[in-house]
């Protein structure tokens, strides 16, 4: 006897929108995906002295250049930017996680005397624990702000670098 079945449908992400039909943004499947993969190089620069100071800069320009490969289409300006913010937002929880356990391994004694080289003046304040709180406070919003900025940055520029496509240029 001879039966025919309807063969098994195909897994959701090899359903996936065409890359104009997807809102850029933490909603597009390939975007996170992009995003998991320049995550280690946004870990690894930032642990670098000098290359953390630009590393959402340099993952969010990576990250373009990686979802153009996998796409095979150009993204535009905005659409950078959008892929700049997502990878932004990562390199913002990487580098909180960074300074909480830094912040939590440090003597306390220690931190104010490295602080108090910069600024002598910031010593009473920092003494006391609204101080302190206010402190950690400004360094993790400033934090998110530089991640999610050089974030948006690097992904507009380097969109609108690589927009051109070097197989149809004339």
């Amino acid at each position: 006897m001879n039966t025919f079945s309807a063969p098994p449908p195909l897994p959701l992400a090899a359903t996936l929108l065409p890359e104009t039909d997807q809102p850029m943004g933490f909603s597009n499947p390939l975007a996170i995906q992009t995003a998991k993969l320049v995550a280690p190089a946004i870990l690894l620069l930032s642990m670098l002295p000098i290359a953390n100071l630009l590393s959402a800069f340099a993952s969010s320009w990576l990250a373009v250049m990686m979802y153009r490969r996998r796409t095979g289409k150009a993204l535009t300006a905005g659409k950078g930017a959008m892929l700049g913010w997502v990878i932004g937002a990562i390199n913002f929880v990487v580098s909180l996680l960074i300074f909480t356990i830094q912040f939590a391994l440090v003597d306390k004694a220690e931190f104010l005397k490295v602080i108090t080289q910069f600024s002598p003046q910031a010593e009473p304040i920092l003494r006391e624990p609204a101080g302190m709180a206010m402190f950690v406070v400004v360094t993790v919003v400033f934090t998110f702000f530089y991640s999610v900025g050089t974030g948006i940055a690097g992904g507009a520029l380097g969109a609108s670098l690589n927009s051109k496509d070097p197989r149809t240029a004339a």
